[in-house]
């Protein structure tokens, strides 16, 4: 994908990549030259932390290497406190589907039942 692909495809992505990593404005051949600007843009869409690899990648958001690591911990902690048999509540991931993220309008009336049964009872 070229430059100008990049900019038409997520203006919005690397506007606010640019002011919050570079603080620069995003206009090649005015503020910086092409060749800077492609550095830039390679730069922000191997960094998970940005917008434009979030959007790239096809994520609902940017997730750090920490974030990634917090829910990991998360689903550990969990795991280690969910009674065996029933059902774990897992943190949806930028990168999941909608269905894996937990987007209940993709299941029947019967399959939301039959989950919210297997969970059992919440207390508050």
């Amino acid at each position: 994908m070229t430059l100008l692909e990049l900019e038409e495809r997520y203006p919005r992505e690397l506007a606010a990549d640019f002011r919050e990593f570079y603080s620069l404005s995003f206009s090649p051949g005015d503020t910086l030259t092409w060749g800077e600007a492609w550095l830039l843009v390679n730069a922000l869409a191997i960094d998970a932390r940005s917008r434009t690899h979030a959007a790239y990648s096809g994520w609902t958001c940017p997730a750090s290497h920490e974030t990634q690591a917090l829910y990991d911990l998360f689903d550990l902690v969990v795991a280690v406190n969910t009674p065996t048999g029933k059902q774990r509540l897992r943190h949806p991931r930028p990168w999941d589907t909608p269905t894996t993220a937990g987007d209940a309008s993709k299941f029947t009336q019967e399959e939301v039942r039959r989950i919210l049964q297997e969970r059992g009872p919440q207390h508050g």
